[in-house]
């Protein structure tokens, strides 16, 4: 530990040779050796300086050991230009690089102000030089009054330098050290601060190359592109930096060959599949690759296929409930058009067939009205067509219907039929039809009335064959292979040459014998044949050295086989490092006015407020209150809510109260002695107690020596305090009133 006068705060006085001079700077010196500041402070006078002195040296090492500089001014200070020159510059510029303290003292009579250096320093008695002062006692307290915050500030930054000093050497701690040499750039103790900086440095130096070391065995252990891409990110000047990007390099084109494969593996899967869901999977696993563009491609005629589907079957049964079922799986199809004219159509056509059957119905209540009133006939009107007048009949022209027996028995006033499509067949475009080919199905009308349908699909179509068909699934398992209703290839399970074993003669099998490899059944069933394994690292794990493997710790990460046979892994990073918690980990906010506190997003811990015990006042049970009782205190909330359970203390007059209280007596009790100097005769000291009651008025409880009390009474009587707020019973206090 550093002894405590290193400390003191060190005084350089500077005036000339001149004995009046010389004698006020002594006179300041003895003045602070004799005071209280001796513990302090360290003056000296450097007042030295004469004609033919190295100026320089005398001045410059008075001028490094001072932590405040006094200079006293006086015509004769400035009698030598050196001196100016340098020691009063010297010193300035110390000044306004806040290293040392310039103080000038105004001693004797001089025009100071035509010195550039005075203009905007404050100088101590500036208006009236020391030397025309009277009483020297009021020289000192003005120049003490002056230098004693300034003495106050450095003597308590030496001891936060030196206490700081000290805790460098307990600790070695680097941020203090820093921290020393930046607020204390000519400390006492830099050099050997600086010291312990650069030993520190050493020993960084050399961590950081083993850590450097440790990290790149360990990358190397993982061998992935994360972990070298980790490591240059930690360490981007370590001289591995060039071998890790090597090493990305390399693992980078593996990867892609990989990936190569694995891409040719899913699309021969999704080909095989053959559906929108296997392509739109082989997409989103590969979205750029090489068959992205065949997959979009067959997702198109997939879709297309399905809508011709839909629209087939929408035309089949031609009804506006199945076009408009079409439209509403098929919303973006290619017939959705074409849909909606037929509905429009089919609406048209119904509209006009209900006009006919209207006109139907009409005429034949026409003719059962006439049947009514006529009566049956035994006889035909028109025997040589056998018809009667008004009976239904045929006038042979198609572009008629409606014809009816006429007076004349002609065949006549028919009526124009609706319009078709197609007069010729008698329908309209989109109506079924038959094409008489039996390869073909859902035949309906076209625009150019043809009767036209389509290829009738055969059940497995990539196969050329139907559903039941004979085919060969390529699997030796199986028997009697057909065509399945999802156009699978499948057959019956082929019976086991070993049913016991569920196995055929070459199946791979195990002979539980950990030293061969290979074994497959035999034709009596057993399992053997194997060849002996190549050797590994580590026989027991069937590992080799650097393989993957799992130590079953949920903190490690990255384990691989050591060279021990040992399977160890890298510590799990935590979210955060400082407390060595992840996010969402349970830890403590020490807050009691929360609970579920968990590790926030920026590592910090906190809670969910606790509902409060009492709502409308905002506390719990417990929590310290008020219940506005002057007389009791330590009060606390109740399980009732209500605030309570304090104890009756009467509160103390604080020592404010106490002053001012005192002072009132005081003067009364001077004033008193003035006008009755009697009174007291006799009395050096006499103990006053007294209180204050609840309602602030003063109460004297005893006086000693008691045959003073009446005259104190008295006095006392006449001290008048001030109502400021309310109190319990008061504390009782004393006071001593000098005779």
């Amino acid at each position: 530990m550093i002894n405590e006068t290193v400390t003191r705060v060190k005084i350089c006085l500077i005036s000339s040779t001149v004995d009046k001079d010389r004698n006020f700077s002594t006179a300041i010196q003895e003045y602070y050796s004799a005071s209280l500041y001796t513990s302090k402070v360290e003056i000296w006078r450097q007042d030295s300086i004469l004609a033919g002195d190295v100026i320089k040296e005398v001045s410059n090492d008075a001028i490094l050991r001072a932590d405040i500089i006094i200079p006293i001014i006086s015509i004769d200070l400035f009698k030598y230009d050196e001196t100016v020159e340098h020691i009063l510059l010297k010193a300035i510029d110390y000044k306004k690089s806040k290293i040392k303290e310039f103080i000038p003292l105004y001693f004797r009579t001089c025009d100071y102000k035509e010195f550039e250096i005075f203009k905007n320093l404050k100088v101590i008695s500036s208006s009236r030089p020391f030397d025309l002062w009277e009483n020297i006692d009021e020289v000192m307290k003005e120049v003490n009054q002056n230098l004693r915050p300034i003495i106050d500030f450095y003597h308590g930054n030496k001891k936060k330098e030196v206490g700081l000093y000290n805790t460098i050497l307990e600790t070695r701690d680097f941020k203090l050290v820093k921290n020393y040499l930046e607020s204390y750039p000519n400390g006492f103790f830099y050099n050997d601060v600086q010291k312990i900086y650069d030993e520190i440095e050493v020993q960084k130096k050399e961590s950081s190359q083993n850590i450097l070391r440790k990290d790149w065995e360990i990358a190397v252990k993982i061998n992935t592109i994360a972990s070298y891409e980790k490591y240059i990110q930690i360490h981007p000047d370590s001289p591995y930096v060039e071998e890790s990007r090597n090493r990305i390099k390399s693992l980078t084109y593996q990867d892609a060959i990989l990936k190569k494969e694995k891409e040719k593996q899913s699309w021969d899967e999704a080909v095989f599949i053959d559906s929108i869901d296997s392509y739109s999977a082989f997409l989103l696993d590969f979205p750029d690759g090489n068959y992205s563009k065949e997959a979009s491609v067959r997702i198109l005629k997939i879709r297309k296929s399905i809508d011709l589907s839909n629209w087939e079957r929408a035309c089949f049964e031609d009804t506006i409930e199945s076009y408009e079922h079409y439209i509403s799986i098929s919303s973006q199809g290619e017939y959705v058009k074409e849909a909606k004219e037929r509905i429009k159509n089919i609406r048209k056509k119904n509209k006009s067939d209900s006009s006919y059957f209207k006109y139907l119905i009409l005429i034949t209540v026409i003719i059962l009205f006439l049947f009514k009133f006529c009566g049956p006939c035994n006889y035909q009107d028109c025997p040589s067509i056998d018809k009667n007048i008004g009976d239904p009949c045929d006038d042979g022209n198609i572009n008629t219907m409606g014809e009816i027996v006429q007076r004349d028995c002609s065949c006549s006033v028919g009526v124009k039929p609706p319009n078709k499509d197609c007069p010729e067949a008698g329908k309209n475009f989109g109506d079924p039809c038959d094409d008489y080919n039996a390869n073909t199905i859902n035949e309906v009308i076209q625009r150019d009335c043809n009767c036209v349908g389509v290829a009738r699909a055969e059940d497995g179509a990539e196969e050329g064959k139907n559903i039941g068909d004979p085919y060969d699934d390529r699997n030796s398992a199986t028997i009697n292979d057909v065509i399945q209703r999802d156009r699978n290839r499948a057959g019956v399970a082929r019976a086991k040459d070993c049913i016991g074993k569920g196995k055929n003669f070459g199946d791979p099998c195990d002979d539980g014998n950990i030293n061969t490899m290979g074994e497959i059944v035999q034709r009596d069933c057993s399992c053997s044949v194997g060849v002996k394994p190549p050797n590994k690292d580590c026989p027991e794990a069937g590992k080799n050295f650097g393989d993957p493997c799992d130590d079953y710790n949920a903190n490690t990460i990255n384990e691989v086989i050591q060279r021990d046979c040992s399977c160890v892994g890298v510590a799990r990073a935590k979210d955060c490092a400082e407390e060595g918690k992840n996010i969402g980990d349970p830890c403590d906010d020490r807050n009691s006015a929360t609970i579920n506190d968990v590790i926030q997003r920026y590592c910090n811990c906190a809670g969910v407020a606790r509902a409060k015990d009492c709502i409308g006042k905002g506390k719990n049970f417990g929590d310290p209150c008020d219940d506005n009782n002057p007389c009791t205190n330590g009060e606390r909330i109740m399980t009732n809510c209500d605030c309570g359970g304090g104890d009756y203390t009467p509160r103390k007059i604080s020592d404010k109260q106490k002053t001012g209280i005192n002072n009132l007596i005081s003067d009364a009790w001077k004033k008193e002695l003035n006008t009755n100097p009697g009174d007291a005769q006799g009395y050096k000291n006499i103990e006053v107690q007294y209180s204050i009651d609840e309602n602030g008025n003063l109460r004297i409880d005893g006086v000693t020596p008691s045959n003073a009390s009446q005259s104190v009474k008295e006095v006392l009587k006449k001290v008048k305090i001030s109502k400021t707020e309310k109190r319990c019973d008061s504390q009782i206090v004393k006071i001593y009133l000098p005779n």
